[in-house]
């Protein structure tokens, strides 16, 4: 279900990306400016052609095997340790950056600065997010 940019900030931080809706091989992708096809959920009320953003929680965001509707590659840049929470900041192509954020576990502690990492996360993970200008919910 579409929130507005004014929900998603309240519900706390998230990685934001935009683009115009694409429909295709039964999904729906949202494709950034970049060209990254990221493939979103569902939505009767989504139409193709139509401007979105995606909120993405960082704790749904996997650093790894790269297993999951949605893949990119990057390098991490920052490591944050926040009690039993680590934080990555991570910079993929044409200079976007994702927050990370997994539990504080041995492998997340295998990870330094500088490693080239592959993401993945679940279409059903992202939020998509209206503009609020253009009179939704």
């Amino acid at each position: 279900q579409p929130v507005s940019q004014f929900v998603a900030d309240f519900i706390g931080e998230s990685n934001f990306l935009s683009g115009r809706v694409e429909r295709g091989d039964g999904h729906l992708y949202l494709v950034t400016q970049e060209g990254w096809r990221v493939v979103i959920p569902v939505s009767d009320s989504l139409r193709p052609g139509e401007q979105v953003s995606v909120a993405l929680r960082p704790e749904r965001i996997v650093i790894g095997d790269g297993s999951g509707d949605n893949v990119v590659e990057g390098t991490i840049e920052e490591i944050i340790y926040v009690g039993e929470a680590t934080k990555f900041r991570v910079r993929l192509e044409h200079d976007r950056w994702l927050t990370v954020k997994q539990p504080s576990r041995l492998e997340t502690m295998r990870w330094r600065r500088g490693d080239r990492v592959r993401l993945s996360w679940s279409a059903a993970d992202a939020v998509i997010v209206r503009d609020s200008s253009g009179g939704g919910a």
